[in-house]
């Protein structure tokens, strides 16, 4: 894959970029699989997908939950709204829609940790 886009700098500095911001983020190893699987599903890339599934299997997901993500079908209302707003981001190609609102994010959840802590983290 990274041979596809070594000869173009910018798309290999903005994968190379991503892929080590989400190496520093502070969410759950659960949610950045979650949200790898959603993105993919919703890209239609079929080796992304294939790729999210075995990392995500390799980091504890079990058949039930890598199906949940791909539906963006979560229990955690927090983390439910993480993988739509991303797969939303994916489908409307970075322009939120203006009739979509922010979810609330459930206090004690994932994503609520998360959010405190990158809050008070600068």
């Amino acid at each position: 894959m990274i041979r596809v886009m070594a000869p173009s700098p910018t798309v290999l500095g903005g994968y190379l970029d991503f892929t080590y911001a989400m190496q520093r983020t502070t969410l759950p190893a659960s949610l950045r699989n979650q949200l790898a699987l959603i993105v993919a599903e919703a890209t239609g890339s079929r080796y992304f997908l294939a790729l999210a599934e075995a990392l995500g299997r390799r980091d504890g997901l079990g058949a039930q939950e890598i199906a949940a993500a791909r539906r963006a079908e979560l229990r955690d209302p927090g983390a439910r709204a993480a993988l739509r707003f991303a797969a939303t981001m994916v489908q409307e190609r970075g322009h939120l829609p203006l009739t979509r609102r922010p979810h609330s994010v459930r206090p004690g959840s994932a994503t609520s940790s998360w959010w405190r802590s990158s809050r008070s983290s600068g």
